[in-house]
């Protein structure tokens, strides 16, 4: 990977397709030898430039990184007899130490206010570094033209025609979600180079899905031992017919349960018995479940597992663990959570009202809400207690939530 300039690309003044693609080369790159690619574009095209970069090189007799490493990319033209930036440089710099191969993508716009004539033949890429040994990194280039350029408008296009589907659920949100996966999959081929199937395969975050999954296997046995229906009754109980303080109760256990499970299944979960509630004691449904939707989301933020996004961002992101979530979130939501009660509580203090607590009415309820299945009751939480303990020790035993979740997912089926 020294000063190589042997890699050049030369054409004929063909007008250009929607893409075109240079082959991937594998690479690499010192500080004494920044490795150098001519290349032949058009000079009214966006060029895209993806990067696949190896970790930092590391010290043979400490085992950890020497500096802090970089890898900078850097588009350059011929100007009279000199090589300058095309565009002013751009503090785009990947500091390597301590990180595991990353993807990048840069973009430069030469329909740009700088002036530059002539580039079909007088363009190079210059991969920098300040690493002593050698970076390997694996590079393709694109170029995209006008077509190209409104990719990202494109993408949001689609992207609002799927959510048109699933909230006037005109189709069921998995054809939805599906039918607009295959729909980028066909404008991906038409704007740049079709994708292979397994690269296609590579783009599914396997992390999110497995802790989805395990969680969900968690959820659902979990909800067969009847303890959510159970919950529910016993804090009718407590609230002795105080609307409110049975508004709280309801809202506390959501918010914990979301936190440590799943905030839509626990909705699905509580809805139900929240609904035959209200009716039980002649109280509107309306305001206590909005209550638990609301305390729902704010439990789910507050860790790694209670929502999806929370679940995508923590697997994507390997620097960031569940008590991470908790640490930083936590004390937002506890501060928040007062004022979105008052905030109900102003919203709704007309429609709920103080009712009668009949003992023969509780103990109706206590009789048709129980915990069926003790044994099975045990087992879920010994399980998800454990599950739990693995995501705080993430870091010490180094095991992803993903293979956590699954684990327990697996004892319980078993």
């Amino acid at each position: 990977g020294g000063a190589r300039a042997d890699l050049v690309n030369r054409g004929g003044d063909v007008e250009p397709d929607v893409y075109s693609q240079l082959h991937e080369f594998l690479r690499s790159s010192t500080v004494e030898h920044p490795y150098v690619h001519y290349l032949n574009l058009d000079p009214r095209a966006l060029i895209e430039l993806h990067l696949n970069v190896q970790r930092a090189p590391t010290n043979v007799t400490t085992g950890c990184p020497s500096k802090v490493v970089y890898l900078e990319a850097r588009l350059q033209h011929l100007n009279g007899t000199a090589w300058t930036d095309v565009l002013p440089p751009t503090p785009t710099v990947l500091e390597l130490s301590n990180a595991a191969a990353r993807h990048l993508v840069w973009q430069w716009d030469l329909v740009d206010p700088v002036n530059i004539n002539d580039l079909r033949t007088s363009l190079r890429l210059v991969f920098e570094t300040n690493a002593e040994t050698p970076v390997a990194f694996e590079f393709s280039v694109l170029q995209l033209n006008v077509v190209g350029r409104q990719q990202v408008i494109i993408a949001a296009i689609l992207l609002v025609l799927v959510y048109i589907l699933i909230i006037f659920e005109l189709v069921h949100r998995t054809i939805a979600a599906m039918l607009g996966a295959g729909v980028v999959l066909v404008v991906l081929s038409i704007l740049r180079e079709r994708p292979e199937i397994g690269e296609v395969v590579t783009w599914i975050d396997e992390g999110t899905i497995g802790l989805l999954l395990g969680m969900m296997i968690i959820v659902g046995i979990f909800s067969t031992t009847g303890f959510f229906e159970w919950g529910a009754v016993k804090a009718f109980k407590l609230s002795k017919g105080r609307v409110w303080r049975l508004a709280v109760i309801l809202c506390a256990m959501t918010a914990v349960l979301s936190a440590f499970l799943d905030n839509v299944t626990t909705m699905l979960l509580i809805a139900p018995v929240t609904l035959r509630l209200a009716k039980v004691v002649n109280l509107p449904p309306v305001p206590l479940l909005l209550a638990e939707v609301f305390f729902s989301n704010i439990g789910g933020t507050g860790t790694m597992i209670g929502d999806p996004p929370n679940i995508i961002i923590g697997s994507m992101i390997a620097e960031l663990n569940f008590a991470d979530f908790i640490v930083n979130l936590a004390p937002a939501l506890i501060v928040a959570s007062p004022f979105c009660f008052l905030l109900l509580r102003g919203m709704f203090h007309r429609a709920l009202h103080d009712r009668p607590c009949d003992d023969e009415i509780i103990g109706d309820l206590e009789r048709e809400y129980t915990i069926h299945d003790k044994r099975l009751f045990i087992k879920v939480c010994v399980v998800l207690a454990l599950t739990i303990l693995m995501f705080f020790l993430e870091a010490l035993i180094h095991l992803e939530p993903a293979w956590a979740a699954l684990a327990g997912a697996a004892i319980l089926l078993m």
